[in-house]
């Protein structure tokens, strides 16, 4: 393959991790919050103020690339940053007394959503120099299908997982806590009651075909 799909291949392995990493911890903040007894008012905050702060940084991003004289610096390293700060939040029950531990919270998932959003710039201008313009529209739109079906499946449940790892458990529908208990509570005909008849389970051997044929969908051949 040519230097241009190799960059086209390696944009959709990244974006493949990016949508592993939002349907495996940025969906599950809320639960996590519920889970720290976060009141309604803390919700509120938790859903609005990263994504406020995640615009307002990108507004810096040219500034800083420009002092750096390189994209790639300000996405590695930013990236970087982006996966050191989850290590509090999943840290958070053993470093916080109960009553800081939302507050706290809410402080590392903003700075966590910042530092992944404050790339975002430097790395469309540099896709915008890889791809020609007259294919932006088609690639992006292939990219963005397959990648929102890996995040569906990334965020979809696992009662499989539940039951093997888990020991207490959330369960939302609409933004509302419809059950909290056990993992041995959470059985299949108490997942149907809660998301209805037509809820799909997603089990480990049905997500690693998926998985497979997305694979499949990454080859320099199925590359437009």
């Amino acid at each position: 393959p040519s230097k241009l799909e190799k960059s086209l291949i390696a944009s959709f392995w990244d974006g493949v991790f990016a949508s592993c990493m939002v349907g495996f911890t940025t969906d599950y903040i809320t639960p996590y919050a519920l889970a720290l007894k976060a009141t309604i008012r803390q919700i509120g905050v938790l859903s609005a103020l990263p994504n406020l702060a995640a615009s307002l940084i990108q507004l810096k991003t040219a500034d800083l690339t420009e002092k750096l004289k390189s994209r790639k610096k300000i996405i590695n390293i930013f990236i970087f940053l982006h996966a050191l700060a989850g290590i509090p939040i999943i840290l958070l029950p053993r470093l916080f007394k109960q009553e800081l531990r939302v507050s706290f919270l809410i402080l590392f998932v903003t700075l966590f959503i910042s530092l992944g959003a404050f790339t975002l710039p430097a790395w469309s201008s540099l896709m915008s120099e890889h791809i020609p313009y007259k294919s932006r529209g088609k690639f992006f739109g292939w990219r963005n299908w397959i990648l929102g079906i890996v995040t569906v499946i990334c965020s979809l449940h696992f009662l499989d997982l539940v039951h093997r790892y888990a020991t207490r458990v959330i369960a939302l529908k609409d933004g509302l806590k419809m059950f909290e208990g056990t993992a041995e509570e959470i059985n299949r005909a108490k997942f149907k009651e809660i998301y209805g008849e037509e809820a799909q389970e997603v089990r480990a051997a049905s997500y690693e075909a998926a998985a497979s044929g997305e694979a499949k969908a990454a080859s320099p051949d199925a590359t437009p």
